[in-house]
């Protein structure tokens, strides 16, 4: 018995609504297309599924279904590390992954999941050519929001990402608030991807000078990064902080900010960025000292 026909059954026998199933989990469309079988979910969100169903948490990785699904969630398995693998910016761990699941790749039919890598080979492109105009090119023409609406708005952050850094700074904030809007219209909760876009959006506000605007996008992010117990960015978004306010020339509060933010680099084993910000705070110090010099 396929997932998608397994989910709808289970889901009446509760009288449940579609509505019901999807909330807290994804959007009510996408419930749809899994019964409808015309994709299989993440095997985060069989499992959130699973347990609304009031059915083991493993109960799709069993031999339920056909062999053609079980390779598609063996795909879903490896996407789910391939985005760990994202928060720690480790690229070569995910060419690995791509290169070892080359076969099942070629052959998927799950459009959210060839969307997913369609992604994933446009980011592992310009990290080892550092060509934006291919790498926006391959994202620009691939078709958001027909399938998965959360890979469709990590692309929108990717290709704003890209844009900032050719410092097309406009077209950046245009992309970052494209994705914000979605995220806002959807009732999506999803604090992974939306600090991302914050963050992002905050680089490119202070580019521009519009400082208000970063500070507010920084201030959301850290406050929901802190709501949910993650540290994920949260010394990127410190570090930023720091930054705004040295832009302001209020070097002791920057220098607050640099600090906590080395703390949390130092956390995350993140020996780059805790340099950077040593450097940052060693800059201020010395911009103190020739203030109070020039002050007597």
């Amino acid at each position: 018995m396929k997932i998608g026909t397994i989910v709808k059954e289970k889901r009446k026998e509760l009288s449940m609504t579609q509505k019901d199933l999807a909330e807290g989990i994804c959007v009510q469309a996408l419930i749809s297309r899994i019964e409808n079988n015309e994709v299989i979910p993440s095997s985060e969100k069989l499992e959130k599924i699973a347990k609304k169903l009031n059915l083991s948490r493993d109960f799709f990785s069993k031999s339920n279904y056909s062999e053609i699904e079980h390779e598609e969630v063996k795909i879903d398995m490896t996407i789910d590390i391939i985005k760990k693998y994202l928060e720690k910016r480790d690229y070569r761990s995910i060419e690995y992954l791509i290169e070892a699941n080359k076969f099942n790749i070629e052959k998927l039919e799950n459009q959210s999941n060839i969307l997913f890598f369609k992604w994933i080979e446009a980011t592992l492109y310009h990290h080892k050519t550092k060509d934006s105009d291919r790498a926006l090119a391959m994202l620009n023409n691939l078709p958001l929001f027909e399938s998965d609406v959360e890979i469709s708005i990590q692309i929108l952050n990717a290709i704003g990402r890209l844009y900032y850094l050719r410092e097309e700074y406009d077209n950046a904030i245009e992309a970052f608030t494209k994705g914000l809007q979605h995220l806002f219209e959807l009732n999506n909760n999803n604090y992974f991807i939306k600090s991302k876009l914050l963050f992002n959006y905050s680089l490119a506000a202070l580019e521009v000078g519009n400082i208000k605007k970063a500070l507010n996008m920084i201030n959301e992010g850290i406050e929901l990064l802190v709501e949910n117990s993650s540290i994920y960015l949260l010394g990127d978004f410190y570090y930023q902080k720091g930054r705004i306010f040295r832009e302001m020339q209020d070097y002791s509060e920057a220098k607050e900010y640099y600090k906590i933010a080395f703390s949390l680099f130092v956390v995350q084993n993140n020996e780059q960025f805790k340099n950077l910000t040593q450097i940052e705070i060693n800059e201020i110090n010395l911009e103190i000292k020739e203030r109070r010099d020039s002050d007597d």
